[in-house]
């Protein structure tokens, strides 16, 4: 899902390579607002992780997106845990709560880091496969997959 203004699911190429991939996300940024509240209006179903990549510069709406992720997490009975990356340095959270990690900057390590502040604690039969990067041994073998 990409966000902005706005969220919209969008969908990728799993064989692009990463620049491509980039270089088309990049392209389809509004790049005008950082609405955390349209994340969680936006999101169709549950997840059991959320990773979030913006400035946290997401005041639109006047407020933190506190109300709107306890809405949406009621809707889809849902309780991720929520991975917000400060890609540019600011030090704001948007919405501190339990399950949210502010983390800063982006790296190769960065779901890895991710892996190790939250087990999994789920059920596999009941875990999504398409999302759980911390069950295999490495990412260049989840690219593949």
């Amino acid at each position: 899902m990409l966000f902005s203004d706005d969220a919209k699911y969008v969908a990728l190429n799993k064989r692009d390579s990463t620049l491509a991939l980039a270089r088309w996300l990049e392209s389809q940024c509004a790049l005008a607002g950082t609405n955390f509240h349209s994340i969680f209006q936006r999101a169709k179903r549950a997840y059991d992780r959320v990773i979030i990549l913006s400035d946290r510069q997401g005041w639109i709406g006047g407020h933190a997106p506190t109300a709107t992720f306890a809405q949406w997490k009621a809707k889809h009975s849902a309780d991720p845990k929520v991975f917000s990356f400060d890609l540019n340095g600011y030090g704001t959270i948007q919405f501190p709560e339990r399950g949210v990690f502010a983390l800063a900057g982006w790296s190769d390590k960065a779901l890895k880091t991710s892996c190790s502040l939250t087990p999994i604690d789920t059920p596999s039969s009941t875990r999504s496969k398409r999302f759980s990067w911390c069950e295999v041994p490495s990412l260049k073998h989840q690219a593949q997959v």
